[in-house]
């Protein structure tokens, strides 16, 4: 593998560096109002402020990975949905953050001509002159794994009203929520728990709130430097997924110290959405589709002005981007400068890179899109795999996925693995 040239340009680094400066600084979580896992809420008896609608479609009911979740089984045609009325003095002056677990395996019908009837996670405030607005998160439909929704709001000195809520909203779905979250001036990722996102244990407070404990803290987590020795080879000749000693080597090297949400998995770029990659690796989370970030329309420069928001808000440890699977723009003259600067800044704030890349087109045009992701992939030496048979698509993640989490991250599996390269059939 070559080594990384020096740059010809720094013109994004001042950018970088300004974001790296405020992640230093800042602290983890802040005050947790509201955390509650399902396991003892009882929606006949809901705790002051919190409220149903359209209560025969709502239900606490086991989830076999999670344990007791909150079901919204909706017909259409309504809004059924959970909220809970919080404390306007408590919130005045304040950056509220609501967030859930959320799990969507199939599709939902919505209502024809109504953009937003979809399941979502919603935050909603009435000023001190009755003005509303708000701030929601919805899912991706199809996915078997559950996403971390997320969203907030600036809260003024004087409001009315401040509601969060997990809801249905004029679709025929069936949705699962968990761990429903509720912060003031947030800094660090959300606290979830539970199956699919791990966190280290912390020593915590007392609860702030009745309906639920507050979750421990995320500490930064020391890379535990692995022997790159015995690392097996992997290529894209032989199993789709390339990778050795000298990439991890290199993503040991390079990777940022970070509060990432351990096992959790974001997927972005012009190619996403990649509905073959299915179910991520057993025990990681696949945080909800941005959508800013993913598709036709977004470019790695895109990526450039969008993604170090995401990683600071979203915290995932390993961030898949997916280069264009098919031609259709034109690339800048910067292309492959642009794509080994986002591949640098995954790095640069905690999350490894994962190049997800289509080799063979016959398309008119591929090949000015193709050529600058090869050069930076080069330039930067990260994973990569290869988008070929739609069918070996979840296949090749699982292992590019292990490969990272054992060599990369210094983790030991938490499943069986094989040292022979897997062959695609």
């Amino acid at each position: 593998m070559a080594s990384t040239p020096v740059r010809r340009s720094n013109r994004r680094f001042p950018l970088i560096l300004a974001v790296l400066v405020v992640s230093a600084q800042a602290v983890l979580a802040g005050d947790v109002l509201i955390f509650e896992d399902f396991e003892k809420l009882s929606l006949t008896q809901l705790p002051p402020g919190w409220g149903l609608r359209e209560e025969s479609e709502l239900a606490v009911v086991e989830q076999p990975e999670r344990g007791k979740c909150l079901r919204i089984k909706a017909r259409g045609g309504s809004w059924p949905h959970l909220y809970v009325e919080l404390d306007p003095a408590k919130v005045a002056g304040k950056r509220v953050r609501l967030s859930a677990l959320v799990l969507l395996p199939g599709e939902f019908a919505a209502v024809p001509g109504k953009r937003w009837a979809q399941p979502k996670v919603q935050l909603q405030l009435k000023d001190k002159n009755g003005a509303d607005s708000d701030a929601e998160q919805t899912p991706t439909q199809k996915t078997p794994t559950w996403q971390l929704l997320q969203a907030a709001l600036n809260i003024p000195e004087q409001a009315q009203k401040v509601t969060a809520l997990l809801r249905v909203d004029l679709a025929a779905a069936e949705v699962w929520f968990d761990n429903l979250c509720v912060e003031t001036d947030p800094n660090g990722p959300p606290p979830q728990m539970g199956a699919g996102i791990a966190v280290a244990p912390a020593k915590v407070d007392a609860p702030t709130a009745a309906a639920g404990a507050v979750p421990p803290a995320i500490a930064p987590e020391k890379i535990a430097t692995a022997d790159v020795s015995h690392v097996p080879s992997r290529t894209l000749a032989g199993s789709g997924v390339l990778f050795d000693g000298n990439i991890a080597a290199r993503m040991q090297k390079e990777l940022a110290a970070s509060k990432a949400l351990r096992n959790s998995l974001l997927i972005v770029g012009p190619g996403q959405p990649v509905s073959e990659f299915g179910k991520p690796p057993r025990d990681w989370a696949l945080l909800a589709e941005q959508k800013p970030l993913c598709g036709p329309t977004t470019n790695p420069r895109t990526l450039l002005t969008l993604l170090p928001e995401a990683l600071e808000t979203m915290r995932p440890e390993i961030v898949v981007l997916v280069a264009d699977t098919k031609p259709g723009r034109r690339a800048a003259s910067s292309e492959a400068d642009d794509w080994q600067d986002v591949i640098q800044l995954c790095l640069r704030l905690g999350a490894v890179p994962l190049l997800a890349i289509s080799l063979e087109s016959t398309e008119d045009g591929w090949e000015e899109l193709r050529g600058p992701v090869l050069e930076a992939a080069r330039n930067t030496v990260c994973p990569q795999l290869e988008l070929k048979m739609p069918q070996t698509h979840a296949r090749r993640l699982n292992e590019a996925v292990r490969l990272i989490e054992e060599h990369v991250l210094g983790r030991a599996l938490s499943g069986p693995a094989g040292e022979a390269e897997l062959q695609d059939e």
